[in-house]
Formats: C-alpha cells, structure tokens, sequence
C-alpha cells in the first residue's frame, strides 16, 4: 500500500481521495490530531464525494473527545480558532452539529455554568461515546455530593465519567468510579 510520509493539508486532501494512501498503518488517526489540521478535515469532511469522509468525521469527533477530556487549553483553544476560520466548509447537517456541539462543550469547560441532568448526561455520551465510538454508555448514579457518574465501557475498556451540575466541571478516571467528585 502506498503512503505519504508528511503530514500537512495538501497531502490531507490527497489522502482523503485516495482509499488505497495511507500515512502510517496503525494509529495514523491519531497523527492527524492536530489543531493545524483541523481545516483540511473539516474541508474534506464537507465533501460527499470523499471516499474517507466517514473516517475524516470520526477523527474530528476523537479528536475533540480527547482534547476535552485529557482537558488540554492550548488545543482547544487552537481547535476554536480552526472551527471559526473553517465557516464556510460547514455546511453539511454533521459539520454544523459538530461545530455547534464544540462551541457549547467549550462554553461550559471554559466558564463555569450550572447544567441540568440531562445536559450532563449529554455532555458525558458526547465526550466519551459520541457518534462513531462502539461503546456502551450507562448513567451510573447520582453522587453524594451532586455529581453524576457515568461508564462507558467495552470488554476491555472502562472510562468513568463523573460531572459536578453546579459548575458543569467534569473527571474522567479508568481505574473505577469515583465516590464522591471532589
């Protein structure tokens, strides 16, 4: 199989026509998480005659998943600014939804705000689910101290989520659920 040893947009785009093109075989996902990139997937994902469209959707989702949960400012900060000069290549009801779903995630990460129970359980599906994850997701309970506890989980995989309703700040662990959130 072919494959391109440096990443930057121009080869994105090429990549995301070529089905056979690749950058590394394994984990090549994860080489594409970055804030720079974001554009050219963005571009790519807007186009319904990218054979990688599907796939290019599903490493913006991850990617603002993991940026959100591993609570990293300088890429969500960097991830804004790239949704924001991207405007005019959101323009699919997915792109849109997207983009809508980050700025609402980032308004409540960046200024504290009170959510009610069924914004933290949609917070929580969306940042350790969302639309391509193969996981199961369950609302655990509802902590001592306010907090809501949630699993997402797999055979082998179990990420605990816990998220305080007074402030909309939110813990992830993989080790077992959290008692209490503080």
């Amino acid at each position: 199989m072919p494959y391109l040893r440096d990443i930057n947009p121009e080869n994105i785009r090429i990549w995301a026509y070529d089905s056979e093109l690749y950058f590394l075989e394994q984990d090549e996902d994860l080489m594409l998480h970055r804030p720079e990139f974001v554009p050219a997937l963005i571009e790519m994902a807007a186009r319904d005659d990218c054979p990688k469209q599907q796939y290019i959707k599903s490493i913006l989702e991850y990617f603002i998943q993991c940026s959100f949960l591993y609570k990293n400012d300088i890429q969500l900060s960097e991830i804004e600014a790239a949704i924001k000069e991207s405007r005019p290549f959101l323009k699919t009801q997915w792109l849109i939804m997207w983009a809508i779903n980050f700025q609402y995630i980032y308004r409540v990460y960046t200024n504290p705000t009170i959510l009610t129970e069924v914004a933290c359980e949609i917070i929580a599906k969306d940042l350790t689910v969302g639309d391509y994850c193969k996981r199961e997701f369950t609302k655990l309970e509802k902590l001592k101290d306010g907090a809501y506890a949630f699993l997402a989980n797999t055979a082998s995989f179990h990420l605990y989520f816990n998220i305080n309703p007074l402030n909309g700040k939110w813990k992830i662990s993989k080790q077992g659920p959290l008692l209490q959130f503080d």
